[in-house]
């Protein structure tokens, strides 16, 4: 399996970072296009008039596509071709929708590993995206919540 083309979906906390700063070493080892996405959530959206909501969503997106902006220059500045997507909607939705766009070859994301009442509770985009994917996930796992080794 040729890999040219690896989807990174970000939310930019540490443990996404964790795995685009992986994603960046696969796609320098295997010459890949890197396409990140990120997707607006707005759960709990007031009524679309309201000022503050228009406000804070504008806010949100201004933030991100300036996120998304910087991961792309880090890629050019790597050497590897690179491109951003920031979507509205459900995670698992917009990135399962964004690798068959994209025609992604491998999907690299973060993942808190949690189990029991914190996953049933929190659910997990990540396992939604390893379900329905076109393509190969590679999940990194926040090492707070890695296995000892033995």
């Amino acid at each position: 399996m040729q890999i040219m083309t690896i989807l990174v979906p970000t939310d930019f906390s540490e443990l996404s970072n964790e795995a685009v700063d992986y994603a960046f070493s696969m796609a320098k080892r295997v010459g890949a296009k890197m396409v990140f996405i990120h997707t607006l959530e707005w759960p709990d959206h007031p009524d679309e008039m309201t000022p503050m909501s228009d406000e804070g969503y504008a806010f949100m997106k201004d933030r991100s596509n300036a996120l998304l902006h910087d991961l792309v220059e880090q890629a050019e500045k790597e050497g590897l071709e690179a491109s951003a997507e920031l979507a509205d909607g459900v995670p698992f939705v917009e990135i399962i929708q964004a690798a068959r766009k994209n025609k992604a070859d491998l999907i690299v994301m973060g993942t808190h590993g949690r189990t029991g009442l914190s996953h049933l509770m929190m659910g997990s985009q990540a396992e939604r995206v390893v379900r329905q994917s076109p393509c190969p996930v590679l999940t990194v796992k926040s090492p707070q919540h890695a296995s000892p080794s033995a």
